[in-house]
Order: C-alpha cells, then sequence, then structure tokens
C-alpha cells in the first residue's frame, strides 16, 4: 500500500460554480471527492500527472491551474504558500513519473553511467549518474534508479 503524498481541500472553479473538494495525491496520481469522509470510496475524479499535463500558477491569487490537454482544473488553496507548496510537489511527481517513464523503456540503454562527485555549497556527495539521451539522472545508488 503508497503512503500518501499530500492531501487538502481546494476551492475548484468549473465552467460556471465553485465548490470545495477534498484532494489526494497518492501513487502519481492526483484524486478528489465531494468531501473527506468519502476519501474511502471510489473517486469522484482524478488527474493523471503524465508529461502532457501542464502546471502554472495564476498571478495575483492563491489559485493555480492544472491543464491535462483535455480539461483545465483552476484550484485555489488557502494561502499563496500552500499553493507553491502543492505546486512543487506536483512538478516533481511530475518529473519522477517521467523518469520511470525513461527507464522503463527497454531501448533506452545508458550513454554513459557512473560514479560521479556532487558538490553543492561546498558539500562534496557520491552520486550514481547516467545519462540517457540528454536526461542526466543521479542517484544515491545504482539499484535506486527503478524505483526513481
Amino acid at each position: 500500500m503508497c503512503k500518501t503524498l499530500r492531501d487538502n481541500f481546494f476551492k475548484v472553479r468549473d465552467t460556471q460554480f465553485i465548490s470545495v473538494k477534498q484532494f489526494v495525491l497518492k501513487n502519481g496520481t492526483l484524486s478528489y471527492w465531494k468531501s473527506q469522509s468519502e476519501v474511502n470510496r471510489k473517486p469522484q475524479g482524478q488527474i493523471g500527472l503524465g508529461e502532457a499535463c501542464k502546471i502554472s500558477r495564476n498571478e495575483g491569487a492563491a489559485t493555480f491551474e492544472i491543464f491535462t490537454g483535455s480539461r483545465t482544473y483552476y484550484l485555489t488553496a488557502d494561502s499563496i504558500a500552500t499553493m507553491e507548496d502543492w505546486i512543487r510537489v506536483l512538478q516533481n511527481v511530475q518529473r519522477r513519473n517521467a523518469t520511470k517513464l525513461l527507464l522503463s523503456k527497454e531501448d533506452n540503454k545508458p550513454t554513459i553511467q557512473g560514479w560521479l562527485t556532487k558538490v553543492k555549497n561546498g558539500h562534496a556527495k557520491k552520486s550514481w549518474c547516467v545519462l540517457i539521451g540528454k536526461m542526466f539522472l543521479y542517484f544515491k545508488s545504482p539499484g535506486d534508479q527503478v524505483n526513481t
């Protein structure tokens, strides 16, 4: 069973209505329900966070939008800080999903891979690095790349 990464209430603006829904981010998918009491049931809807999905912030308000290609969701958080946190987490999930997809393809053999020393703010850390096409990935160990 996978752990829930995030959950929160958002005001959702549809074409004519604004409603409050419970959102839960789990297994790389953002699901939503009418209320928190329904979370153990089938979700009212799900938003896949694949590479076609675009997440952007709206200027001035605690509102951000998720565009899936077929639908746009306008979500309003209770604060700008909460909105920024959600955008950061959702974008991280998107990157993780893209990495999983890239690594799962059999024809994607690494151009080069090996141990490199990564230096950040004067601190050095050894990382397992992989170059696949134009994507440079780094991990704690070679075995981590499967579970990214």
